[in-house]
């Protein structure tokens, strides 16, 4: 459990949380099992249940713009391209406290998703690898040998190493899906003159031989197509923008991005978003996609799937919000249909 001196550094930087991220952060704590109904209740609750610091920097929920916050708050500069671990690292320096990195998660290998774009992910989620908590084996020292360090031979404290490798990777798989889908929109909504999309998407990012499938809904009749191929896809994406000259706005807050991970390698994603004209909201939007590494591009992750449902505003029913959540389900779905002995990974 936290001493009384972590417990009264971590209380500051909880003190600069928004009510409702504190009360979402103490839930997780406690496994939903306690409701905190006061910005007290739930930095007690935090506090109390806290195992240690390592395991409360290594949550979901604690992300790069909370630790931010706190460190612009104390005045500590922080580099425009700092990680996640890297705003930890300052953090406990600032506070006095020794860290010792979870090696999953700092021994990270980069993959390119463009020319200039790299994307991270552990070497544990990689599609090439077996083990999902890194390849480290954890052993037990023997008691009885000379020179043993035997404030580690617990079964308890292998057991805590274990669940932290494991916390580390999902955080890690939770950064790259975010930041996939980020930079795929990023590209979806960036015109590229040296191409004739109207996008700079590219085959780079999606396989040449896939399956896109793009539907818009309407009251009179829904327009369907199905690609499969790269440059189909390309060009159809092309022609919708032309057509409804729509950005994409994904909805890119904490919890939001559907994602889970097979032991085929495969990545499955679903993100939600609105459509905007210059002057309105033209409508929403849901994406889901299958991603695969590319074995011959440096293990980079490419889009082998996808399906992009596009909802006008004046067309919406009134239970669209209900159909969307529902409709997250389909990344239970697309995992059960691809192998039927399928491990997943809960980064939600």
């Amino acid at each position: 459990m936290l001493s009384d001196y972590e417990k009264s550094c971590l209380a500051n930087l909880l003190q600069t949380l928004e009510d409702g991220h504190l009360k979402r952060l103490s839930s997780s704590i406690t496994n939903g099992r306690l409701n905190c109904n006061s910005r007290e209740d739930a930095i007690s609750c935090i506090l109390l249940h806290s195992e240690s610091l390592v395991s409360f920097f290594g949550r979901r929920k604690v992300n790069s713009t909370m630790l931010l916050k706190y460190l612009h708050s104390m005045k500590v500069p922080v580099a425009g391209e700092a990680t996640k671990e890297t705003m930890i690292q300052q953090i406990l320096n600032l506070w006095k406290v020794p860290y010792q990195p979870v090696a999953s998660h700092s021994q990270q290998n980069f993959v390119s998703m463009s020319s200039g774009l790299a994307l991270s992910i552990p070497s544990s989620t990689q599609p090439m690898c077996g083990a999902i908590n890194g390849t480290q084996s954890l052993q037990l020292a023997n008691p009885h040998q000379p020179g043993a360090d035997h404030s580690y031979t617990s079964l308890k404290q292998m057991i805590d190493q274990k669940k932290m490798l494991k916390e580390a990777d999902a955080v890690a798989l939770e950064d790259f899906v975010y930041s996939f889908a980020a930079q795929f929109y990023e590209l979806l909504n960036k015109p590229d003159p040296s191409t004739r999309y109207l996008h700079s998407l590219n085959s780079s990012h999606i396989f040449s031989k896939c399956k896109i499938k793009i539907v818009v809904k309407r009251s009179e009749e829904d327009i369907e197509v199905i690609d499969d191929t790269c440059e189909s896809a390309l060009k159809h994406l092309s022609e919708l923008r032309d057509s409804y000259r729509v950005l994409f706005c994904p909805n890119l807050s904490t919890g939001n991005v559907r994602s889970q991970k097979g032991c085929d390698g495969l990545l499955y994603v679903m993100v939600f978003g609105t459509l905007h004209h210059p002057d309105r909201v033209w409508g929403s939007f849901r994406q889901t996609f299958v991603l695969s590494a590319d074995p011959f591009s440096q293990n980079s992750f490419k889009v082998r799937d996808s399906e992009l449902t596009l909802i006008n505003n004046k067309d919406v029913p009134s239970n669209t919000q209900q159909m969307l959540m529902q409709n997250s389900e389909k990344v239970n779905q697309l995992a059960i249909e691809a192998s039927s002995n399928v491990e997943i990974i809960d980064v939600s």
